[in-house]
């Protein structure tokens, strides 16, 4: 008799806990995922941070957080090396009442693009270790992982370097005939631009301005549409973007301002990419962001759909980077930019090892090296 009472209360005490877990475990608890930070370059690390509250006296003996997450983001070791993680990933925890815990775990982030953590759901056990519910939790907003800025050093373009440079050479040594105003100075400003008669006559520093200085500014076009006979997100795609990136930051320290268009489509928007003009130091860091952005897996646009000659007939210089070469649109596109007096390069990557034809005398062709 004794056996069946125990029996019959241990089963009555199983189903009864059971029941106070599955009705109570979510109740004042929460889970908050997030990225340390929202975006970073490329080969460096960022935390993944879970926070977990339990805030009701009930013990929680175990919780698994669950999540899935790109294998482009790699695991720290402790000895601070890193290996490749699968997708789905999983943290477990035990908290007491009234108890919250943080968690963060460290990645390397080898490879450019925009990352989720998805699929964010908790499971939870009772003290029998038995199943006793399940919570999907909202995503967070993502990481932007930026391009690698190639050595403008390196860049083996002698027609572009020779562009840059004069266009530089012009900003910092204008004219003297192509004055337009006077401003107050600013730090960016040639010293020898300093105007001592207003400066006597106002107090304060100032500056003449040039009209070569004013008007001086570029445009970035990148055309991602893959080269004839490879697939999309090819090697090639991404040292156009990293080009982008790097010719970007060259022009924007010289103080010469930036515009972006690009036909590889936004990973957020779903829709081709462009930035407005700009030539300030968080305007280098939203240009990294819509780089980082471009999801070279959807079906970049072709160049007619995304820019026009009208649309950047008001820059100085145009910067067509390419991966094809047979491409009459493309061809077309640079010649209306000639017949209106825009001076332009256009700009077509290939490897060491890559052997191609077709180059007509619009095009530069520019050899990377890997690494």
């Amino acid at each position: 008799m004794g056996a069946v009472l125990t029996i019959v209360f241990t089963i009555g005490f199983f189903f009864a806990i059971n029941r106070v877990y599955r009705k109570n475990w979510d109740r004042s608890f929460e889970v908050k995922m997030s990225f340390s930070v929202k975006s970073v370059n490329i080969n460096e690390y960022v935390d993944v941070v879970i926070e977990i509250n339990n805030k009701k006296r009930l013990v929680l003996p175990w919780i698994a957080v669950n999540y899935r997450l790109s294998g482009s983001l790699q695991k720290e070791k402790e000895k601070g090396k890193a290996i490749s993680i699968r997708d789905n990933r999983s943290s477990v925890f035990a908290l007491r009442g009234k108890q919250g815990l943080r968690k963060t775990s460290r990645y390397l982030c080898t490879k450019r693009g925009y990352y989720r953590l998805e699929d964010i759901h908790v499971d939870c056990k009772d003290i029998f270790f038995t199943t006793v519910g399940q919570k999907r939790c909202p995503s967070p907003k993502g990481l932007v992982v930026h391009p690698k800025i190639i050595d403008y050093a390196s860049i083996d373009v002698p027609e572009l370097k020779d562009f840059g440079e004069s266009l530089v050479n012009r900003l910092y040594d204008p004219d003297p005939f192509e004055f337009s105003y006077i401003r107050e100075y600013q730090p960016q400003d040639n010293r020898r631009h300093i105007n001592f008669r207003a400066w006597a006559k106002t107090g304060m520093p100032m500056s003449n301005v040039h009209n070569y200085s004013v008007s001086q500014n570029a445009v970035i076009i990148l055309d991602l549409l893959p080269r004839e006979n490879t697939i999309r997100g090819t090697t090639l795609q991404e040292y156009i973007i990293s080009l982008a990136a790097s010719l970007s930051w060259r022009f924007l320290e010289n103080k010469i301002p930036v515009a972006i268009f690009c036909g590889g489509k936004d990973a957020i928007t779903k829709d081709y990419s462009a930035l407005s003009i700009g030539a300030t130091e968080n305007h280098f860091i939203r240009i990294l962001d819509v780089l980082g952005r471009i999801d070279l897996s959807q079906e970049p646009v072709s160049i007619n759909e995304f820019v026009s000659t009208e649309d950047v007939g008001k820059y100085t210089m145009v910067l067509l980077l390419s991966c094809r070469i047979n491409s009459s649109e493309l061809l077309e596109f640079i010649n209306k930019l000639e017949g209106r007096k825009i001076r332009s390069i256009w700009i077509i990557p290939k490897s060491h090892d890559e052997e191609i034809s077709g180059i007509s005398d619009s095009m530069i062709v520019w050899e990377y090296k890997d690494g």
